[in-house]
């Protein structure tokens, strides 16, 4: 498989970091509208490489990553509809829901932290378009 136009493929997902900050919910849609959803760091290797992308376009950038907290529950789910797993790195301290603001929504941080904040607050973000399974790494002979 090979990825859209921009994006860089790490393990089985295509990657793009946009410069430009937006809502939560402006940024999801750009994902969507490649056929993508905001960025799920679900290990180590995926939210390092994720921190670092970010690092090259916005020094000491913050990003926003597809994990958000449905209906003011306890819950984190990424974008893709999955729940939180075991893989977790948040800030010391977080998630706090700083001053009960309904910080819903996740920043990315360069150092690969992760912080809740409001999903109306604008950060540039990740997107992830999943590479489809197979063995499609022939199709760019024809």
């Amino acid at each position: 498989g090979t990825c859209p136009s921009g994006y860089s493929k790490f393990q089985r997902s295509c990657f793009k970091s946009f410069p430009n900050p937006k809502t939560h919910i402006l940024a999801e849609r750009d994902c969507k509208a490649v056929g993508g959803f905001l960025a799920v760091p679900k290990d180590r290797e995926t939210n390092t490489f994720l921190a670092r992308q970010g690092n090259k376009i916005v020094r000491r950038g913050k990003f926003y990553i597809g994990l958000s907290n449905r209906n003011r529950g306890k819950q984190w789910f990424y974008a893709d509809g999955t729940r939180l797993g075991r893989y977790k790195n948040w800030r010391p301290g977080e998630p706090n829901n700083y001053r009960g603001k309904n910080e819903d929504c996740v920043e990315l941080w360069w150092n690969g932290w992760w912080n809740d904040v409001p999903c109306s607050y604008k950060y540039r973000y990740h997107c992830e378009v999943k590479l489809p399974r197979g063995h499609c790494k022939f199709l760019s002979l024809f």
